[in-house]
């Protein structure tokens, strides 16, 4: 599985060169995961932020933070991790090492 995670300071919003970016994205088996503007100011938005996956189904949660501080908000994106459960019983040694003299 590969991620990108960028401000690629270009906007997904409108525009040919656009298309093509995210078509070469495609071609490639990546997925744009951000889908609302990532930077609002009083008269335009933009989708600057971009996270770009190539197994979706591995992310647990894309979003968009709307922080007061800027107007270009915090992208989000959280991972599944696997976890390798171990089949079978497990074997534990202890040793009683109390009868020893120091």
């Amino acid at each position: 599985m590969i991620d990108a995670l960028d401000d690629f300071s270009m906007s997904l919003i409108s525009s040919k060169m656009n298309k093509c970016w995210m078509q070469n994205f495609s071609k490639s088996s990546f997925s744009q995961l951000v889908t609302e503007p990532t930077r609002v100011a009083e008269n335009s938005s933009s989708l600057i932020g971009h996270i770009y996956s190539n197994r979706e189904s591995n992310m647990k949660h894309v979003s968009v933070i709307k922080t007061s501080n800027s107007d270009h908000y915090l992208t989000v994106a959280v991972r599944k991790i696997g976890v390798h459960k171990q089949i079978g019983k497990t074997r534990l040694d202890f040793y009683d090492y109390s009868h020893l003299t120091p």
